[in-house]
């Protein structure tokens, strides 16, 4: 038989270049087979090669029966089970099948267990006609999967078999799943159990089957049973010579020992020795001497008397770690909040990344009111959630729990101000306290946009991941996968969390493999997850259209503060409404009737940008000292670093540069601000930006021209000195030309000319333009009167 994997291979690669006849098609099968078994074959690959497998030979139950395990063994627990039924439909009498597909049952919901349960009790007693009943059952469950009562569930249930006799003799292939099965549930069925350890007893003669009977024994100790019964239930072999018997022993020992300090020196002993891992050292001390045996400093006491080499072996600091936890809890109850701070404090030195911990140090801190813990500890939290996502690889790991976490912080930000309902949107009044309230409202601008991030994240469906219809365009998805990374990049550098690059990173992959996703669907292919979030997406969209015109309102409202002080609202406002799910929102804001069928949402959030741009600014505030100006430029730039570029907002920063002195400055920005391709929409911001550039140009203008040709010709150099200095500023180039043209002569006006030319070229609007060609015009005028007057 061929077992190496290179070998196999090229088999496969040969055989698949052959004609499909039956003996083709059995050798592809058993090389796939036997490739998907051997040691070092990822699961996903095994998965798909033991699938392979199957379409070229699906009657061979051992195919299902591995890919079954295969999928156990990775958490695909229902695959398992139809893997299993599968194999039980080709070889309904396979004992081995059945007990693996009563191992993955149990490890399922309620009903699944009571029916793994019944599969082992039917092995056990003997009674294989009652199987088929049963395979029906697990049939019904796996078309439709429950956790909990459904309809039709009652005459399931009837139609399932029940065992008679509970204490007919158990089968000796069965007795450990058995066992496992009945230590499993809440209350074990005691003639089930002694029949199970009387079916597991050993062969007194070769000793078969003495290490299993042993760890049965101690799996009975840790599930609870009374040392005294397990003794004598095993007394037997007791006296046995093997290392599993020795376990046994030594842990009945420790088990009985009720003195802290003989517990600690027998433990030490035994650990050292090898004749008790440490982890069920941590199992006996913590059932002998744990939070309900003993007073916390004594506890606490008896842990810190292991020698330094017993305390560090993991076990032992998950045992300190749950013992230091309990003693917290209890002190918690009790209202010593305090205490009960110290003792999970001393859990996070043991286990720094331990989420559990950080929930209940926020809590301890929401309970204290401390100010300057509250914010940290929630944050932490955070952190943590994200952390374990991004070490795991998965940004689904914890996605609820930040999603409960973000929305929780964020509704009590907005119930501080605005008592209404959240599918109400706030009132102007209450708009205008939380305003009065920054540091809640900033909370709240912050942690929405976390939740909304988390609640995309969460979707199976790529089309409800990007916030598309099932059938969107190409355009469409790639604008919403823009419109959502960019969402991501900001909320993820807003923060110096660990661990947060490397999530966000694992977030950009996913929202790229959504987008491929949907571009493999041919036309009218549904996820199936798409039906099944449609509601929570749709959920989503609403409170994301609520948001928008929640930040509308405030934008508004924050522009209209008496004083227009620089404030760290305003820019929160705005980075937040530059990265709202435009494209999804635009037609939601239309269906609603929102927005005109002609208005666009992107219109209203630039123009709220220039609002808040102006207030900051301050043009009235003339009497503005230098470091105030300089505050309401810091805010402006926050404004004018968001896309898209606005020219309002640009002139509002131009024109404190001017005013700040820094005259230079402030020309080049305007100047590059209006330099390539203006839309129609921005013509009146754009003559309103060359105003800002005349009038820091006429600074190095002299002054109204006297009409003197004496005079004349002293300004004339000043003003190519200014057009020099600014020459995309059209009052120095039109005053120069208009005085070259009022002096006249041949030189003067074709240098008038000149100016003019150049400047057309160089003109920042069509405004400036038509008025420079009107100019030139002029020139062309005048020299045709010359002619008429020579001739």
């Amino acid at each position: 038989m061929i077992r190496d994997v290179t070998v196999l291979l090229d088999r496969i690669a040969e055989l698949e270049r052959r004609p499909r006849r039956a003996p083709v098609r059995l050798a592809l099968a058993e090389a796939e087979f036997r490739v998907a078994i051997a040691p070092g074959t990822p699961p996903s690959e095994a998965v798909e090669r033991l699938n392979r497998a199957r379409d070229y030979d699906p009657y061979q139950p051992k195919l299902h029966l591995h890919l079954g395990r295969v999928l156990h063994r990775s958490g695909r627990r229902r695959a398992a089970v139809a893997a299993y039924r599968r194999a039980l439909r080709l070889a309904p009498s396979s004992r081995r099948v059945h007990l693996l597909l009563a191992s993955v049952l149990l490890d399922l919901g309620r009903a699944e267990r009571e029916l793994g349960q019944q599969i082992l009790e039917t092995l056990a007693g003997g009674a294989p006609d009652e199987l088929a009943a049963l395979g029906a059952a697990i049939d019904e469950l796996l078309v439709e999967p429950t956790s909990g009562p459904r309809p039709g569930a009652d005459r399931g249930r009837a139609r399932r078999p029940r065992l008679r006799d509970r204490r007919r003799p158990v089968a000796a292939d069965v007795w450990r799943p058995a066992l496992v099965a009945q230590l499993s549930r809440p209350k074990p069925v005691q003639a089930q159990v002694r029949a199970a350890i009387e079916a597991g007893r050993p062969d007194g003669d070769t000793g078969r089957g003495l290490p299993e009977y042993a760890l049965a024994g101690l799996l009975l100790l840790v599930s609870g049973e009374p040392v005294g019964d397990v003794r004598r239930l095993l007394a037997h072999v007791d006296g046995a010579n093997h290392p599993a018997v020795t376990l046994l022993r030594t842990a009945l020992d420790l088990a009985e020992t009720d003195d802290p300090a003989r517990f600690v020196e027998s433990a030490v002993v035994a650990v050292e020795a090898g004749l008790v891992p440490g982890e069920l050292l941590a199992w006996l001390h913590f059932r002998a001497f744990g939070p309900d045996r003993l007073p916390a400093p004594a506890g606490i006491d008896m842990l810190e008397s292991y020698p330094e080499r017993i305390r560090s072996m993991p076990a032992l600091r998950e045992l300190r770690i749950a013992i230091l936890d309990a003693y917290a809890r209890r002190a918690w109850s009790d209202d010593r909040v305090d205490e009960a701070k110290l003792l999970w404090q001393e859990t996070v030195g043991l286990d720094p990344g331990r989420i559990p911990v950080a929930v209940n140090l926020a809590l301890v801190a929401a309970s204290t009111k401390a100010a300057g813990e509250y914010r940290p500890a929630w944050d932490r939290l955070a952190e943590l959630l994200y952390l374990q996502s991004a070490a795991i690889g998965d940004v689904r790991v914890h996605v609820e729990d930040r999603v409960t976490l973000h929305l929780t912080v964020a509704r009590q930000s907005r119930g501080r101000h605005c008592a209404g309902p959240e599918h109400q949107l706030p009132s102007q009044q209450e708009l205008t306290h939380w305003i009065a309230d920054p540091d809640v409202l900033l909370t709240w601008l912050r942690e929405w946009d976390l939740y909304y991030l988390n609640a995309r994240l969460r979707f199976r469906s790529p089309a409800h991941l990007l916030g598309v219809a099932p059938d969107a365009t190409a355009t469409a998805v790639a604008e919403a996968h823009d419109a959502l990374r960019a969402h991501l990049d900001r909320v993820s550098g807003a923060h110096d969390w660990v661990g947060l690059p490397v999530f966000a990173e694992l977030a950009r992959d996913l929202l790229a493999g959504a987008v491929d996703r949907l571009a493999r669907r041919r036309d009218g292919d549904r996820d199936a997850a798409d039906e099944r979030e449609q509601a929570d997406a749709d959920a989503l969209l609403d409170d994301a259209l609520r948001r928008a015109t929640t930040l509308h309102n405030l934008a508004v409202l924050v522009a209209r503060q008496p004083g227009g002080r620089p404030s760290s609202l305003g820019p929160a406002i705005a980075r937040c409404q530059s990265t709202l799910p435009l494209p999804l929102l635009q037609p939601h804001c239309v269906d609603r009737g929102v927005l005109g069928p002609d208005e666009r949402l992107a219109d209203v959030f630039e123009r709220d940008l220039v609002v808040l741009a102006s207030a900051a600014a301050g043009e009235s505030a003339d009497d503005a000292s230098d470091a105030d100006l300089a505050a309401r430029l810091a805010e402006v730039e926050q404004y004018a670093s968001l896309p898209p570029r606005r020219l309002g907002v640009e002139r509002q920063r131009c024109l404190l540069l001017d005013r700040l002195g820094r005259h230079d400055d402030a020309y080049n920005e305007a100047v590059a601000a209006l330099s390539g391709r203006l839309p129609d929409a921005e013509e009146e911001a754009a003559e309103a930006m060359v105003g800002l550039i005349d009038r820091i140009a006429a600074r190095a203008m002299p002054g109204e021209f006297s009409g003197r040709v004496m005079a004349a010709d002293r300004i004339v150099p000043q003003l190519r000195a200014a057009m020099t200095a600014y020459p995309s500023a059209f009052l120095p180039r039109a005053r120069l030309a208009a005085l070259l043209i009022h002096l006249g002569g041949t030189a003067r006006l074709r240098e008038a000319e000149s100016v003019l030319e150049e400047g057309i070229q160089m003109a920042l609007t069509r405004g400036v333009r038509d008025r420079l060609t009107e100019q030139l015009a002029r020139i062309s005028r005048a020299r045709a009167d010359g002619d008429t007057d020579r001739r």
